[in-house]
């Protein structure tokens, strides 16, 4: 292979390697700010190492609309612990609790105990 042949493919691996931000943000179909930010990042401080990474990483985090509403979705399908649960009776009437002994309000209610003459 020749030395011309070898510079150009180098050349176009450090363009994909460039570019590689942008075309992250194109293959999740990211819309809107968040697209934009990447792109302007990428092309006006993309050659200095920290702002190519900031865009990568940019570009990486972004959620894009199926991600999102796949997300929302399962968000939606998951049940919330006791939502369709009615209430135990213990919970219902506080007084009136099973198995656990009386509660300090209960013990304030009842009549005072008469001792027994001898």
């Amino acid at each position: 292979m020749d030395t011309e042949a070898f510079a150009m493919i180098l050349l176009l691996a450090g363009l994909l390697v460039y570019l590689l931000p942008m075309i992250i943000v194109a293959l999740r179909d990211v819309q809107g700010g968040a697209a934009g930010g990447v792109v302007l990042i990428n092309l006006l401080i993309g050659w200095t190492l920290i702002g190519w990474l900031v865009a990568f990483i940019w570009a990486c985090r972004v959620e894009s609309p199926v991600r999102r509403k796949r997300a929302a979705r399962n968000r939606a399908a998951i049940p919330v612990a006791g939502a369709n649960r009615k209430p135990s009776r213990s919970m219902a009437n506080p007084s009136k609790r099973v198995g656990r002994g009386p509660t300090p309000t209960s013990r304030l209610e009842q009549p005072p105990v008469q001792q027994q003459q001898r």
